[in-house]
C-alpha cells in the first residue's frame, strides 16, 4: 500500500467500491469526533454474534451506549491509578534484558511478551508470565491466525455468514472464529479466576466490577463488557461515505463508497514524520524538527 500511494497519490482505488486514503485532513474527517462515516460490513466478521464489541459494533447508537459504560475506567485519572503496575512490568522487562546481554534477542517477540504481561497485570492483577517463560502460551499464533483470516473475510462478509450458517453441519474452518471461541474462552477463564481470588490492589476488572455494582440495571451489558477483549490492528479500518459524499485531493467520491486509511501508509507520511520517516531514529520524538508530529494530531 505504501508503494501504491507513492505511485498514485493520496487516493488509491483498491476495489470496485473501495478507496484507500492518505490525505491527513480527510483522515481527520473520516475518523474524527462526530464523524458521519459509519463502520462498514467488514467489522461484522470480527463481531460475529457478540452483542458487546466496542471495536466491531457498527450501530453508532449502540456503540455510544457501550462506550459510556466503560469510558470513565479508561480516563486519564483512572489510568494513573495503574501506572505503578506498568512501572513494575517495565522494571521486570529491563531485568530480563540485562540478563541476556551478549545474546541475540528477538525484540519484536519480547516487546509483545512485555505488552501481554502488562495487559494481564492491569486487567487481572497478575502478569501472564510470558516474560518469565520467554515465550507465550500459544495465544500469539491464535491471534495471528484470526487476524489473517478476518482480514480477507472482511472483504467478502457474505462468505463468513454463509460459513456461519453451515457451521453446525460442516464445523469451523475459519481462523477468525478463534476470536469468538478459543480466545474469548481464555479471557472468560481469566475473568472467573480473578473473581474467585480477588486482588490486593486496583485493576481494570475491579473498576468494571464497581461500575457494575453501581449500575445493576446494566448488568447484562457489563457482563459482556467484562468478557470482551481488544485487538490492535493495522488495517484500513473501513468506513462508509455518508449521503453527501466527500471531496479529497480535488476528487469527489460518492456516497456508499468504502474508504479507509492504512496505518502503515500514514506512519510513513513525510508530512507527519519528516523526510527521514523510514529511518529508525527514536530521538525524532525528542526534537522540534520532527515534521508535523506534535502540531496537528492526525487521529
Amino acid at each position: 500500500m505504501i508503494d501504491l500511494h507513492q505511485r498514485y497519490g493520496k487516493l488509491v482505488r483498491t476495489g470496485p467500491n473501495e478507496v484507500s486514503v492518505s490525505d491527513l485532513a480527510a483522515i481527520k474527517k473520516i475518523y474524527g469526533p462526530g464523524t458521519k462515516f459509519r463502520k462498514s460490513s467488514w467489522y461484522g466478521v470480527f463481531q460475529g454474534h457478540r452483542k458487546f464489541d466496542l471495536f466491531a459494533e457498527q450501530d453508532e447508537r449502540i456503540h455510544s451506549s457501550q462506550r459510556r459504560l466503560v469510558s470513565s475506567i479508561y480516563s486519564e485519572n483512572s489510568l494513573k491509578d495503574l501506572e505503578k503496575y506498568v512501572d513494575d512490568a517495565v522494571m521486570h522487562f529491563m531485568a530480563k534484558m540485562s540478563g541476556m546481554q551478549g545474546q541475540g534477542v528477538d525484540m519484536g517477540l519480547w516487546v509483545q511478551l512485555f505488552a501481554f504481561d502488562v495487559i494481564g497485570e492491569l486487567t487481572f492483577s497478575k502478569r501472564f508470565g510470558f516474560m518469565d517463560a520467554g515465550k507465550d502460551d500459544g495465544s500469539f499464533a491464535q491471534i495471528d491466525t484470526a487476524m489473517a483470516s478476518g482480514a480477507w473475510l472482511g472483504q467478502i462478509p457474505a462468505l463468513y455468514w454463509a460459513h456461519d450458517y453451515l457451521m453446525p453441519l460442516l464445523g469451523n474452518h475459519l481462523g477468525v472464529n478463534a476470536r469468538h471461541g478459543n480466545m474469548r474462552n481464555y479471557v472468560s477463564r481469566e475473568l472467573e479466576d480473578r473473581k474467585n481470588r480477588g486482588s490486593d490492589h486496583q485493576d481494570i476488572l475491579g473498576k468494571l466490577f464497581q461500575v457494575q455494582k453501581e449500575k445493576p440495571k446494566r448488568d447484562e451489558r457489563h457482563g459482556r463488557a467484562l468478557d470482551g477483549n481488544k485487538q490492535h490492528l493495522c488495517w484500513s479500518l473501513p468506513r462508509v461515505i455518508p449521503p453527501e459524499g466527500i471531496e479529497i485531493d480535488g476528487r469527489y467520491i460518492p456516497k456508499g463508497t468504502i474508504i479507509g486509511a492504512n496505518p502503515w501508509v500514514v506512519h510513513r507520511n513525510t508530512e507527519v514524520f519528516g523526510q527521514d520517516c523510514e529511518k529508525f531514529r527514536p530521538e525524532r520524538w525528542l526534537t522540534d524538527n520532527n515534521g508535523n508530529m506534535g502540531i496537528e494530531p492526525v487521529f
